[in-house]
């Protein structure tokens, strides 16, 4: 059964990077981008965050001047997700670190690819990235 989010752009511009996890987390770094694929937003549009099923790395970017908002749709089988009975509380794998048992990658280990683009692409709209530098390097 296939495990996927629809996320619906409710106002903003932005992308989303999905890719197989057997790509590893730098695929731009070592040419290995066949697989990749980008999905962009506009208001009221919907992308997948993870096409297909199995094991995906996924980036989400707000790429305008006005804030992006999203809302998401995990439906009964959602990705990176663990469930027990009804009731209990789900763990979000996507949204725990990778040193932490997570499959998010962290800033400091993605792909230096997306952070160049992401600052290109709010250049190009007249906005400015407001990460702070210091979540890209090692905190441990």
């Amino acid at each position: 059964m296939a495990r996927l989010a629809v996320l619906i752009c409710l106002s903003g511009k932005g992308y989303t990077y999905t890719w197989p996890s057997k790509l590893g987390t730098h695929p731009w770094e070592k040419g290995t981008t066949e697989e990749i694929r980008r999905q962009d937003y506009e208001p009221v549009g919907m992308v997948s965050a993870a096409p297909m099923s199995g094991n995906w790395f996924h980036a989400h970017f707000g790429a305008s001047k006005e804030p992006l908002r999203l809302t998401a749709w995990f439906g009964p089988n959602a990705p990176g997700r663990e469930r027990g009975r009804p009731g209990e509380k789900a763990i979000d794998y996507g949204a725990i670190d990778m040193k932490d048992g997570g499959t998010a990658i962290p800033y400091n280990e993605e792909d230096p690819f997306l952070r160049k683009e992401f600052e290109e692409t709010l250049a190009n709209v007249g906005a400015k990235s407001r990460m702070e530098p210091e979540l890209y390097k090692n905190s441990y």
